[in-house]
């Protein structure tokens, strides 16, 4: 809690915290925001079970989602970092690049770049900056590519 002038006016700012294990209640009821409206999270039983499993386990993202294919091989990485002057080292580079869970195996960023990644990607170059802008270039690269999707992305940087 602070107190703060605004206008020449005393004003107290409380601070709510962000919810990080179970969601934040005010009177014993807990509300989210729906639209521009709050509501009680009890009326909303789908939304309150979804909130507490995002609560209890987290967001999915490409670094802590497990990766489909577990026997992943990264030569084609090296050789994209060695092309550039860099130098992977092998017994450090998958905890430097965060290339595993927490449970020690290989996550969807591992997949992504490793030499047969199984995931098609889909590259698209506009001619501006805006959503307006048109398409100046589209691709959709295989799955086995040089370097995973950093390959792909300094390729389309020196055609452009």
């Amino acid at each position: 809690m602070a107190l703060v002038k605004i206008a020449g006016k005393k004003v107290v700012v409380l601070t709510i915290p962000p919810a990080r294990n179970i969601p934040t209640a005010f009177n014993e009821s807990r509300y989210i925001r729906i639209g521009s409206s709050k509501a009680n999270l009890k009326d909303y039983p789908e939304r309150e079970k979804k909130l507490f499993r995002l609560l209890d386990q987290g967001i999915d993202t490409i670094e802590n989602t497990v990766a489909e294919y577990q026997n992943l091989t990264f030569r084609k990485l090296f050789g994209y970092y060695g092309s550039k002057g860099i130098v992977l080292r092998e017994e450090m580079f998958e905890d430097n690049l965060g290339l595993r869970t927490e449970d020690g195996e290989y996550n969807m960023m591992a997949q992504l770049l490793s030499d047969n990644s199984h995931m098609p990607l889909r590259v698209s170059i506009f001619t501006g900056t805006t959503k307006g802008s048109n398409l100046f270039l589209l691709a959709c690269l295989g799955v086995a590519l040089a370097g995973g999707g950093i390959g792909a992305f300094a390729f389309f940087r020196r055609k452009r």
